[in-house]
């Protein structure tokens, strides 16, 4: 961190190491948004299927 090197190599460690969180909070928010008007019951079945 003592060059600009350092600070955009660090910045790169910390964008890749966020980029499978944001994948899955972006999966989650997807399939929530697709099954809001699912009943509880075919939300448990389609989850089971993917299992």
């Amino acid at each position: 961190m003592d060059s600009v090197t350092g600070l955009v190599a660090l910045g790169g460690l910390i964008f890749g190491c966020g980029l499978p969180g944001w994948a899955i909070v972006r999966w989650v928010f997807n399939f929530i948004e697709r099954n809001r008007d699912a009943g509880i019951d075919e939300v448990a079945k389609e989850v089971k299927e993917v299992q």
